[in-house]
């Protein structure tokens, strides 16, 4: 490493270390919990609840939730702090929590109940007692009292599984207390609770392997961000995310797990980091190991599970967290020694799949010699098997043993799709220093490929066509060589990957189409690869699925025939888009989540950002707009091709107006700017710019935007991109405008939610309430609920313009039930029919200041807030009442008090 590197590296670690989480970031996932709490509060037969889960999933936040909630009732909370050292001492904990409130201290317990009963007779007293299995007996009786007598609100969280007294019990078994599991979160909010806990976005891949090795547990997860900021593996990239470099255990994560594991038998310990090496064992490979109670020693601590398989039982981590760490900790001569005993464990016929793939790993990693050959072979079986972390070790190992044109060339491949260009670059580019003039053009050419598509000068100097590998380098040894026949003529592949990267998807169709009825595997998957983002662009997602066999045929013989390509793997993510937007939304859906999933646990961050931006199109259409914002501002966070860079920024801008939060937006606004630009530009950056326009006050510019948009996509046959300038112009109530863009050819377009986008633009246009109202009824069935809801709107305002009262209200009626499904800001139609929210007391307060005149900064100053806390305020009260600036909400309220 350079000078300047080191000292680049050097200064991203103190900036890591520097950064501090959110002490009280948002809470997430936990909306209906708070309901229910709240509801259980206010009922007449209970005097509070009992919140009851495992350690870290998040008891404590909601506990101090609840005690806001009961402070902004105008209540009063007093918070019991309970644990081991309080629990010998009568009391201890509850005069503790009296004293700090200035509350009087008791000396027994009836002196605590008359203080505790005469402050809620006052006004209401929540006492929340944190971890309560822990209150000493004298204690639980004073509250069990105080619930019977309703003479206080209760609030108490208890671990499950942790010995409890029979006081405390008993006030949720005699039914004082409701007892509500607090269960654990979900990967997906998990992923939300990353980005909330730090100031920027975190890397989609490097936020979902945080969130699985989590498992559910808030604990946990702020110690694994922690832990990775410490250790300086966490930095921000070049896009501004957070992202992680590599695997690092600090002493926090020692610590963390140091409960689970210290009181384990030596015998225990052992079978513990075998298994932590191995991930699964067979249950008689295990007993090699180890004897029968270690096992049943770790299963009763919950550190492995038992699984039954077809022949025999397997032994698996319980606990990804605890294998991690013991497995980092395992030195390094008795993890040889491991893996030796590993090795010999297992029989012969115990080497199916992508257990043999880890033995010749293993073997590697104790000193025996292995062959190139074998370990480029399994690295490509571990590559399509999705294991990609293996597939890495492998494929470096042979590049560094043997430093050969096919381990190189394998190498850049993997380093490439995990976000690591410069390393990629520069095996690649000691490739192209080779005295065989074969290699050299392999490496060239590969470069050259990738500066298309990331639409950078390509060299002028290389010999022959660009185009796919030469045989003799990417073909395994032990397979027949299935393109000794075919050398493929670039040009064609080529000419479709320039024509899609300028935006001419008809063009790029046009010329892989032929491609996909070659009789090379390879030629028909590269060819694939291209021709489904052309053709959803050109709006024929059937046609998509229709190819979906012949490219599904192509990744079987590439398979058996051992040869990867990594321009293939978003075959199987824009055919799950296909079938998501020809109605099989929820599949779809399904699917790609265990895509990213599987592709982020493995560090194949190109995958998983590439699935986790097309989920976000398919969870912003269902309403979901919190998770898409999060997924398109997390993902695409180490690809550097400006495609999915400007799809990714274009989606955080508009989710980010749907959420209605000022600084979202402006944060968007700025992270889009370098991509506007940026190449040939999409027609998402259009629709975003134009979003902008809008919430700006520039109609006008937002209708020449994307009806200059609009004409351009017509003009390349891009219909799907049609469809959306079409819907987004009859959102912002230019449907006249819409329709003319509809050309004779958008009737083949064949999205479901694309055909009914037209519709509704037509039937707007033509002011057939009958007709929207049919549109409507469409986009709920398509899982759309704010286009549905839009539409019920627009049904309900024709229907008055009809005198038609009746029809009106049902069509709010319908309007009001499909906006429930569409969890974001109110957007232009739906004011057509939804009452004008009345302004907080704040919010008046805000806007009567900013109405004379004064500027954000003396507003913030004056009520004692911060600016970004006064805009946020502004940019709500102007959706409200409907106005663009300070100047209209000036005249608004001069109005209104003219009017008084």
């Amino acid at each position: 490493m350079s000078g300047h590197d080191s000292g680049e590296a050097k200064n991203a670690q103190t900036a890591s270390v520097r950064t501090r989480l959110t002490p009280r970031p948002r809470l997430v996932g936990r909306e209906m919990m708070l309901s229910r709490i709240k509801a259980e509060l206010a009922a007449s037969d209970r005097a509070g609840v009992v919140l009851a889960g495992d350690a870290g999933s998040g008891k404590t936040r909601l506990l101090q939730e609840t005690s806001a909630i009961v402070q902004e009732q105008s209540g009063r909370s007093l918070t019991v702090h309970a644990g081991p050292s309080t629990q010998a001492r009568p009391l201890q904990a509850l005069a503790g929590a009296m004293a700090s409130a200035g509350l009087p201290i008791p000396q027994t317990a009836a002196e605590a109940g008359g203080v505790i009963s005469r402050e809620h007779r006052r006004r209401p007293l929540l006492v929340c007692v944190d971890d309560a299995h822990f209150l000493d007996p004298a204690t639980g009786a004073l509250l069990a009292q105080l619930a019977r007598e309703r003479r206080c609100l209760l609030t108490l969280t208890l671990t499950d599984n942790l010995p409890t007294s029979h006081e405390v019990l008993g006030l949720w078994k005699d039914g004082w207390l409701c007892r509500l599991p607090v269960t654990t979160l979900s990967e997906s909010q998990l992923v939300a609770v990353c980005n909330e806990l730090l100031p920027q976005p975190v890397e989609f891949t490097t936020a979902a392997r945080f969130a699985i090795l989590a498992q559910g547990h808030l604990v946990v997860l702020r110690e694994l961000i922690s832990n990775a900021l410490e250790s300086g593996i966490l930095t921000r990239n070049t896009h501004g995310m957070w992202a992680d470099s590599g695997d690092h255990v600090g002493a926090r994560l020692q610590q963390l797990i140091a409960p689970r594991t210290e009181a384990l038998s030596e015998t225990g310990k052992l079978a513990l980091e075998a298994l932590s090496l191995a991930q699964t064992l067979p249950l008689t490979a295990a007993l090699q190991i180890a004897d029968s109670t270690a096992w049943e020693e770790l299963e009763s601590h919950a550190l492995a599970q038992v699984e039954e398989g077809p022949e025999t039982a397997e032994i698996g981590l319980a606990n990804r967290l605890v294998g991690r760490v013991t497995a980092w900790n395992v030195p390094a001569l008795r993890r040889r020694r491991l893996l030796r005993q590993l090795l010999d464990a297992f029989s012969p016929d115990q080497h199916p799949g992508r257990r043999e793939v880890r033995f010749t790993l293993w073997r590697h990693e104790t000193g025996q010699d292995v062959a190139e050959g074998e370990l480029l072979a399994s690295a490509r079986r571990a590559w399509w098997s999705r294991d990609w972390t293996t597939a890495h070790a492998l494929a470096e190992a042979a590049w560094r043993s043997h430093g050969s044109p096919a381990a190189g060339l394998l190498f850049s491949k993997i380093l490439s799709h995990e976000g690591r260009q410069a390393q990629a670059h520069s095996v690649l580019d000691a490739l192209a220093s080779s005295p065989d003039p074969q290699v050299a053009v392999a490496a060239q050419s590969i470069s050259s490929r990738a500066k298309i598509m990331r639409s950078l000068p390509v060299a002028e100097e290389i010999g022959e066509p660009l185009g796919l590998l030469p045989d003799a380098l990417t073909c395994s040894p032990q397979k027949p060589d299935m393109r000794s026949a075919h050398t493929l003529v670039s040009s064609d592949l080529d000419k479709a990957v320039h024509a899609f990267i300028s935006g001419d998807c008809r063009t790029a169709w046009g010329a892989a189409q032929p491609l996909l009825d070659d009789s090379d595997p390879l030629r028909v998957a590269v060819a694939g690869a291209v021709a489904l983002p052309a053709l959803l662009k050109m709006g024929r997602p059937k046609d998509c699925l229709g190819i979906a066999p012949r490219l599904q045929w192509a990744m079987q013989n590439l398979e058996a025939a051992d040869l990867p390509d990594y321009e293939i793997l978003n075959i199987p993510v824009l055919t799950c888009y296909a079938e998501g937007i020809t109605g099989r939304r929820t599949q779809a859906v399904a699917r790609l989540r265990t895509l990213a999933r599987e592709a982020a646990a493995s560090r194949n961050t190109t995958l998983a950002s590439r699935a986790g931006l097309v989920l976000a199109r398919l969870l912003f259409e269902q309403g979901d707009v919190a998770e898409a914002h999060r997924l398109f501002c997390s993902a695409g966070g180490n690809d550097d091709l400006p495609l999915v860079q400007q799809f990714s920024r274009a989606g955080e801008v508009i989710t980010a107006l749907h959420l209605g939060e000022a600084h979202l937006k402006e944060a968007a606004q700025l992270r889009l700017e370098p991509y506007v630009n940026d190449g040939p530009r999409p027609v998402d950056i259009d629709l975003a710019l134009a979003a902008c326009d809008m919430h700006d006050g520039r109609r006008q510019s937002a209708v020449k935007r994307l009806t200059e948009a609009g004409r351009s996509a017509l003009e390349h046959g891009a219909l799907g991109e049609l469809s959306y300038v079409v819907h987004a112009l009859t959102r912002i109530g230019h449907s006249e405008t819409a329709t003319v863009l509809c050309a004779p050819e958008s009737q083949d377009i064949q999205g479901t939610v694309d055909r009914i986008r037209i519709a509704f633009a037509k039937a707007v246009a033509a002011g057939s309430a009958k007709d929207v109202a049919m549109c409507a009824e469409m986009f709920e069935q398509a899982q759309t609920p704010l286009y549905a809801a839009e539409a019920w709107a627009v049904a309900s305002r024709l229907r008055q313009l009809a005198h038609e009262p009746r029809m009106a209200t049902a069509a709010a009626r319908r309007c009001a039930k499909a906006r429930r499904g569409y969890h974001g800001f109110p957007t232009f139609l739906l004011y057509a029919v939804e009452e004008r929210e009345p302004l907080s007391n704040r919010e008046k307060e805000i806007a009567l200041l900013a109405a004379a005149g004064h500027t954000s900064q003396e507003i913030a100053q004056r009520l004692v807030v911060s600016p970004r806390t006064v805009d946020n305020h502004l940019y709500r009260i102007y959706r409200k009442l409907g106005v663009d600036n300070r100047r209209a909400l000036r005249t608004l309220l001069n109005q209104h008090s003219d009017a008084q």
